[in-house]
């Protein structure tokens, strides 16, 4: 579907907010949320909230041009129309990339190909968000033949590819989502209660 699940929001913006970008790459961007974000975080909290002023290019990749609308027009620099596997050679470095719900929708060895090709292209983190386990059969949706999910993942397969962080969340129907870390040398990752209390901080939240 153009969106997703939700629960790893927070621990999303949280890493993206403390690593800091000036670049960011959301592959599979359906409905927009994650250039909403990045745009957020990366330009609006930082007071440049006219477009004219905003710093930080915010690219996405999308298979599916139905899936399109007005507003990634306003929030991305520019979004690349195809598969990610075959855009990947014209795409530059990002200090971020974020492909969310993309690789079970790849068959396991050209998804493996992705992963390390994404991270090549990343100056700072490569984040992955993905459903775990067989219990996630899908077939077309909305008239997109891309929905279908061709391949299944574990932790195990995260943690054999390099990922540096993989954070389950156990949803109320049984199932697991995750989302996994790749972290270049000379970043570091706080725990995640830390980077959320820090998060709060710098918005004035009080739990």
């Amino acid at each position: 579907m153009p969106s997703s699940r939700y629960e790893h929001i927070s621990d999303v913006v949280s890493i993206i907010t403390q690593l800091g970008y000036q670049s960011f790459l959301d592959v599979g961007c359906g409905f927009g949320r994650w250039g909403f974000l990045a745009r957020e975080f990366g330009d609006i909290y930082h007071g440049r909230y006219q477009k004219e002023k905003w710093v930080v290019r915010i690219d996405g990749v999308e298979v599916h041009r139905d899936y399109l609308c007005p507003q990634h027009e306003y929030v991305y620099n520019k979004i690349y129309l195809g598969k990610i596997e075959e855009k990947l050679p014209e795409l530059p470095g990002y200090d971020i990339i974020f492909a969310g719900d993309v690789l079970e929708h790849l068959d396991k060895d050209p998804a493996r190909k992705v992963i390390g090709e994404l991270f090549a292209k990343a100056n700072k983190a490569l984040l992955v968000a993905i459903p775990l386990g067989a219990d996630w059969e899908q077939g077309e949706i909305l008239e997109n033949p891309h929905e279908r999910h061709r391949s299944t993942w574990s932790e195990g397969d995260l943690k054999k590819l390099g990922a540096r962080l993989v954070k389950k969340y156990y949803l109320p129907q049984g199932s697991l989502y995750a989302l996994a870390v790749w972290v270049k040398p000379g970043f570091k990752l706080l725990p995640a209660a830390r980077l959320q209390n820090e998060i709060k901080c710098k918005l004035g939240i009080r739990s």
